[in-house]
């Protein structure tokens, strides 16, 4: 029996043709998947192309970031160099460094402000201690403190804020100049 003019033939199984190259609506598979194909390719190449300069960008920020870093570490090495690996008293004084009490650590002269220690020590009224009971008996002189021979002292709770405002006070000037 011929189909209608304007029906839609059903396959069957009797066709020479077993449909597999036919949607369930007729359409032909291999056309609708090139076509797609197409697509998918033609706008998938800018998403391709974005993440490919976000990937080189990341990659070159990395590479940059860790020079970087390398340079920095051994030009502050160079430069500054150090008050000796185990930063004792003796190795410190044989490289020339100075006792910063406001930091309590030995530094190289050109990272020494005498003017701020000055400053700090003519303005408190801390004592210093070898006991963290803070007798008397204890006490020692500033100019012990100032030679830096005692690695551990002991002084007053209120010399923690003094030394974090007095350490803020170099950043604060380079802020304002």
């Amino acid at each position: 029996m011929a189909p209608k003019r304007g029906s839609i033939r059903k396959p069957s199984f009797d066709d020479s043709d077993d449909g597999s190259g036919m949607t369930l609506l007729h359409e032909h598979v291999q056309d609708s998947l090139t076509t797609r194909r197409r697509g998918l390719r033609a706008s998938s190449l800018p998403l391709k192309f974005f993440l490919g300069v976000v990937a080189l960008i990341c990659s070159v920020s990395v590479v940059y970031t860790a020079a970087g870093v390398r340079r920095l570490s051994s030009v502050a090495t160079a430069d500054y160099g150090d008050c000796g690996p185990n930063e004792t008293v003796e190795e410190a004084r044989e490289k020339g460094c100075l006792f910063d009490p406001m930091s309590w650590i030995w530094v190289r002269p050109e990272c020494y402000d005498a003017e701020l220690v000055a400053e700090f020590m003519n303005r408190t009224d801390f004592s210093w201690h070898t006991e963290p009971k803070l007798k008397p008996e204890t006490k020692l002189g500033i100019d012990v403190v100032l030679r830096g021979d005692h690695p551990v002292l002991f002084t007053q709770k209120d010399y923690h804020n003094v030394h974090c405002f007095v350490r803020l006070l170099p950043a604060l000037h380079v802020l304002a100049t």
